[in-house]
This record gives structure tokens, C-alpha cells and sequence, in this order.
């Protein structure tokens, strides 16, 4: 689940009321002698742990039609020292499509929890989208059969939210150059230059290709208020695609084109700005 999603999340909760709180634990030992850590959901914050492709369930038209705003399935997972699954439990209110949600989990993996630079192996708790059809442009385009670096620009802004979300634009151009501006909420804010390899460049604008980038639609916008606007514009071999996302997943958006906002940022290593990390 995204950021964004999260901080939905976290407003269900909120509702719902507190959990009382629960220490670290210990359960059984596993086989090779390691104890379970049970996370709180705050403490565990596990969309930053997930790593890989965005995954979730999209239903058929009909059955989009009962899903409320942000439905989604819960369970309670171990996850292993090494990252991948070892279990997940279905709790939570939601039932339908259990079997198919405990597929996807088992199947996800994780940047390891840590303590003393050892790994753990954790209980925490993660969510299973339950999304309708994705939707695709009504007359898609190809991406461009032949490109060269040299005029590929790749823009990513993100806009402030009902909250601390980081507002933000950067910009990657063929020739490896970074442009960063940061406007509210970031921890280095102002406009910042940077500088990577045209490698990077090309592996990311065939990540963009390989997800049929021009065959999406332009605007993705649910009905609600009070989250970011992200925008993802990509200009290459003389053609421009920009693709608006507000809370996009909930009316259709592809999930490869959160996979593409998380891609530019990574690539682009916005988090020395947004976060001041290194």
C-alpha cells in the first residue's frame, strides 16, 4: 500500500479507536530457535518494508459496484528473517476473496525488520486492496518504437494533502540530470540538482515501455477530498504521455503506474531531500 494509502488507512483506524497496546513478544520458537517480534502497525509501518510490484485484487464491474472506499482485505502475517512469508492470517470484518488475498500475501516479500543490526522475524499486520477493473485509454497508443536518450525528460510532482504529505517535483533528463523542488513538508526544501547515470536513465524509460505507459489514461481521478495529486509526465522519442493521479487506484488506474511514481523517485533518489537522507 502506498503512502497515500496509508494515511487513509490510519483515519479507519483511527475510528475504530486505539488497539490496546502491545509490547514485543515472543512466541514459539521456530525450528532454527527464532522468536516471533509482534509489531504494532505504527511501529511495524510495513508499506515501507514491502518491496516488489504494487499487488492487489481487482474484482469484475459487477461486484466494483459493492466495494465502499478503500476496501480491503486484513491478515496477520510472520514474516521470516530473510524477508519472505511464512504465514498469513485472515482477520478484519472483509471476507470475500480470502483465498485469493492469502495468495497474494504469501507471495509478497520484505526489507527485513532490524534491531541491533540483526534481522527479525516479525508478526505485523498488512492489507490486501480490493480494487475494480483497471482501466485503459480508449484509443491506447504504442510507446515510441525507436528513442534515444537525448530528449527523454521524466517529471514526477507530488502536491500537498489534507496533512504533512511531502509536496514536491523532480525531473530526469536524458542526459542524467536531476532536478529537485522541494516545496512543503520536505526535510530539504528548495530546488536542488543532481546527477546519475544515463543507464539509470535508459533501464527506467524501458521500465516505462515495459508497462505500456502510453496505453494508459490520462486522468484517474476518485471522488473524495483532502489527499495528494501526484502527476507523471514522460516525454521520449518526440512524444509526451502525462498521466493524473488522484487517489487513482480506486477508480481504475493501473497499479503499474504507482509502480512508475515509486520508480522516478527511486531513481532519482528523492528520499536525500524529502527524508535528508543520504
Amino acid at each position: 500500500m502506498s503512502v497515500r494509502g496509508w494515511a487513509i488507512l490510519a483515519a479507519c483506524f483511527a475510528l475504530q479507536g486505539a488497539r490496546a497496546s502491545r509490547a514485543q513478544s515472543a512466541d514459539q520458537p521456530t525450528s532454527a530457535g527464532q522468536n516471533v517480534v509482534a509489531l504494532e502497525e505504527g511501529e511495524a509501518q510495513v508499506w515501507k518494508h514491502r518491496l516488489g510490484p504494487a499487488t492487489a485484487i481487482h474484482v469484475n464491474t459487477v461486484e466494483a459496484r459493492t466495494l465502499g472506499f478503500e476496501s480491503y482485505l486484513t491478515f496477520e502475517i510472520v514474516v521470516a528473517a530473510d524477508g519472505h512469508v511464512e504465514s498469513a492470517k485472515p482477520v478484519g470484518e472483509e471476507k470475500r476473496l480470502i483465498e485469493e488475498g492469502r495468495a497474494i500475501e504469501m507471495a509478497r516479500r520484505f526489507k527485513p525488520w532490524t534491531k541491533d543490526g540483526d534481522n527479525l522475524r516479525v508478526r505485523v499486520t498488512d492489507y490486501v486492496s480490493l480494487l475494480p477493473p483497471e482501466r485503459w485509454a480508449l484509443h491506447p497508443a504504442n510507446f515510441p518504437e525507436k528513442w534515444e536518450l537525448q530528449g527523454v525528460k521524466i517529471e514526477l510532482s507530488r502536491t500537498v494533502c489534507y496533512g504533512r504529505c511531502p509536496a514536491y517535483s523532480v525531473t530526469i533528463q536524458g542526459d542524467g540530470k536531476i532536478h529537485f523542488d522541494g516545496e512543503s513538508f520536505v526535510a530539504i526544501p528548495g530546488k536542488h540538482d543532481a546527477q546519475i547515470p544515463t543507464e539509470a536513465v535508459k533501464s527506467l524509460v524501458r521500465r516505462f515501455e515495459s508497462a505500456r505507459f502510453f496505453a494508459v489514461g490520462d486522468k484517474y481521478v476518485a471522488s473524495v477530498t483532502d489527499n495528494p495529486t501526484y502527476t507523471l509526465t514522460l516525454t521520449v522519442g518526440g512524444k509526451t504521455k502525462r498521466v493524473t493521479d488522484y487517489v487513482g487506484e480506486q477508480v481504475g488506474m493501473p497499479l503499474v503506474i504507482t509502480d512508475l511514481e515509486n520508480a522516478v523517485d527511486e531513481a532519482a533518489g528523492t528520499e536525500r531531500w524529502i527524508k535528508g537522507t543520504q
